[in-house]
């Protein structure tokens, strides 16, 4: 097993990361394990981090440099460097923590499961006491899905699959995305009838930054999957329910919203209780199918004036960050 991780420019993570790693127990006999750090660093600001744990751990920590720009570019970066010998490949993210037992849960739940992808449990793991609205809202906990669902998609920040899919498949990263181009690779590996399985039991633990416990954070998170989604619509459909959606566009969202939950105890919720955000703000991605197109529905699309002309004011106005967020 080779087991994958990108850096970029986060030693203290990178550092967690490795502790965690280096960490992981097994009841039986323990397999092979190779852990492979892609560092996208132009300054290569990893390279000393490796060298050190590498005394540690010898010819197990694999260290690769990528210089050039891009998540995606890095990937497959990692895909390209693993062994020919590697039965399986794992990804996670450097700011996540790994539980002990997280790759015996990943290849036991393989065994149990007959998977050909298995995709595990993240949690949150707050570096700060998040605020009491943020904890209400419980805006960073994911889909439960019960051990053994099988989905449609994975994501690569808790992840193990057959190496063999990359071979037979030849399936890449989509550099063209610089976000959700793990979620078109799994896709495209579902499509062609590989068994994606939910393991809870293999789970991480993922380290909240203080700067993400805002509503411009998370505001512009929402808004950067809504264009992911509709760029994976217009440029990747692999199947009858993405093209539907697809063709219907912006008004089949609205019969589907879903809140930005503002508890009372927050100070903004008065006066925005009744102003729910269209499900993952598609309305600037549908809107504007040609702007979602160059620029994953940038802020100046439609849909982007639409939100901060009056879908939930005050929120827009605190996010400074260009929103060139998926296509390039």
């Amino acid at each position: 097993m080779t087991v994958c991780a990108l850096t970029y420019r986060r030693p203290d993570g990178l550092e967690r990361l490795l502790d965690g790693l280096v960490s992981q127990e097994f009841t039986g006999r323990p397999p092979s394990v190779e852990f492979l750090i892609v560092d996208n660093d132009p300054d290569a600001s990893a390279r000393s981090i490796c060298e050190r744990w590498r005394n540690r751990l010898g010819a197990a920590l694999i260290y690769e440099h990528e210089p050039r720009p891009g998540i995606a570019v890095a990937r497959n970066r990692a895909l390209d460097s693993v062994g020919r010998h590697t039965e399986w490949i794992a990804f996670i993210d450097d700011d996540e923590v790994p539980a002990p037992d997280w790759l015996e849960s990943l290849l036991r739940g393989q065994s149990a499961f007959d998977a050909d992808v298995v995709s595990g449990l993240v949690v949150p793991h707050f570096a700060a006491p998040p605020p009491r609205w943020v904890r209400r809202g419980r805006f960073f906990d994911l889909v439960r899905r019960r051990t053994g669902t099988r989905l449609p998609q994975a994501q690569t920040n808790n992840v193990m699959f057959r190496a063999a899919i990359v071979r037979d498949l030849g399936v890449r990263f989509e550099e063209r995305l610089t976000y959700g181009e793990d979620t078109v690779f799994f896709r495209l590996v579902a499509n062609a009838g590989y068994r994606i399985v939910r393991v809870n039991e293999a789970r991480v633990a993922e380290w909240i930054a203080e700067e993400r416990l805002s509503e411009s954070w998370l505001t512009e998170r929402r808004y950067r999957s809504g264009a992911l989604h509709g760029t994976i619509y217009r440029d990747f459909t692999v199947g009858r329910r993405e093209r539907a959606l697809l063709a219907v566009g912006a008004g089949a969202q609205s019969a589907g919203r879903w809140q930005l939950p503002l508890p009372r105890t927050h100070p903004s919720a008065a006066r925005r209780r009744a102003r729910p955000l269209p499900a993952r703000l598609f309305s600037g991605v549908h809107g504007d199918p040609a702007a979602a197109s160059r620029w994953g529905a940038s802020r100046h699309s439609w849909g982007w004036r639409l939100f901060r002309l009056g879908a939930a004011p005050g929120i827009a106005s605190s996010s400074r960050r260009d929103s060139r967020c998926c296509v390039e």
